[in-house]
């Protein structure tokens, strides 16, 4: 005996208790003790010529061992899974986050913004990928300035040209009004007071298709003057100005119109002229191309918004197809209504009808106080 743990001296029993079977390279047993199980095992040596080798462990300490040894390998892959996690988890972001980044600044710029830039994190194909994506949106935001900046002075031409214009016709048509009007209204009655006088002059029926020839001409003008600039628009406003245009209408071409105008108050005088106008040009679209039989136009107010729909129940059109004339005349409607932030949206099929909406908002802010 080498050595034991015994509190009471080693049993000498147990020697008996345990022995090694011939040609056996050892044998374990479990034996019962005083101080609790215990397992022993013994190995011959020598094949037994010399004697055999016995070494004995408790039952306690074994299981006390394997617990704890558990309990460290758990622990152990605990701690080597956790790291692992993290370590996965931070080469995740390192790896990730350079294109996460291009896919945020890639959202911004489909968005119309140009400003976001990628930093460039490591010098691979995603930091010469970033690099070109830097190039590429500074490229973008310089092309978008000078879009931005042709487009505003587009839209300052193109409201120069229409005040200009709406500023010609109402000169032009207060000097038909105001001049040429006042002449031939002078010439009738001088032609009329000479017919009077002159009942038995030869030539009085030369004067009677003179006067007749002025009264047609005196008509035109008015109508002339009327198509350039309505004067009763600037005097009476908008509501005013579309009754006298659908009945002059109505009497031209002999199609039947509904009109619903429900404006308490005038509004700005920009505002009348587009909505006029752009009704003006539908009107003239359907006596040249619908060949309808009825139309009608409602024009309201909904808070700071003017609404306006005309509808027709004619052959209708392709809205997508170049119409020609009629396609420059919509173009004009719509660069109308833009100027004043306002749109225009036209729903057409064909031997349907057409129905045009206008949509201007009353309170609209001049381009330039926009710059």
């Amino acid at each position: 005996m080498i050595a034991h743990t015994f509190e009471g001296g080693f049993p000498l029993d147990l020697l008996a208790l345990n022995s090694v079977q011939p040609g056996k390279h050892h044998h374990t047993a479990l034996i019962q003790t005083d101080e609790g199980l215990v397992w022993d095992t013994a190995v011959p040596i020598l094949d037994g010529k010399v004697g055999t080798a016995r070494i004995g462990l408790s039952d306690a300490s074994v299981r006390a061992a394997l617990s704890t040894l558990t309990a460290q390998l758990i622990l152990t892959i605990v701690l080597v899974s956790i790291t692992g996690v993290l370590v996965a988890v931070l080469l995740t972001w390192i790896l990730t986050r350079p294109i996460i980044s291009l896919a945020n600044a890639t959202q911004a710029v489909a968005k119309g913004d140009f400003s976001p830039r990628v930093q460039r994190w490591a010098n691979d194909e995603i930091g010469d990928l970033a690099e070109a994506f830097n190039s590429m949106t500074e490229e973008l935001a310089r092309t978008d300035g000078l879009r931005k900046e042709r487009e505003v002075l587009r839209r300052q031409l193109l409201e120069k040209v229409i005040t200009t214009q709406e500023d010609e016709r109402r000169r032009i048509a207060r000097e038909l009004h105001d001049s040429t009007s006042q002449n031939l209204t002078s010439l009738i009655v001088g032609l009329r007071v000479m017919e009077t006088n002159c009942v038995q002059c030869a030539s009085i029926s030369k004067a009677t298709d003179l006067r007749d020839v002025a009264s047609k001409t005196l008509d035109e003008v008015h109508d002339l003057s009327m198509r350039l600039r309505p004067r009763v628009l600037d005097d009476l406003g908008l509501s005013a100005a579309l009754e006298r245009l659908v009945s002059e209408w109505q009497a031209r071409y002999k199609i039947p119109v509904d009109v619903a105008i429900q404006l308490s108050e005038r509004i700005p005088g920009d505002l009348e002229t587009a909505i006029y106008r752009i009704i003006q040009e539908t009107l003239t679209n359907i006596a040249r191309h619908a060949q309808a039989k009825s139309a009608s136009i409602l024009v309201e107010r909904h808070g700071d918004m003017v609404r306006a729909i005309v509808e027709d129940d004619g052959i209708g059109f392709d809205t997508n197809a170049n119409q020609g004339e009629r396609h420059l005349g919509l173009l004009g409607m719509r660069e109308r209504a833009e100027l004043l932030n306002g749109t225009v949206a036209i729903e057409s099929s064909s031997e349907h009808g057409t129905s045009i909406f206008i949509e201007i908002p009353v309170q609209n802010e001049k381009l330039e106080a926009s710059l």
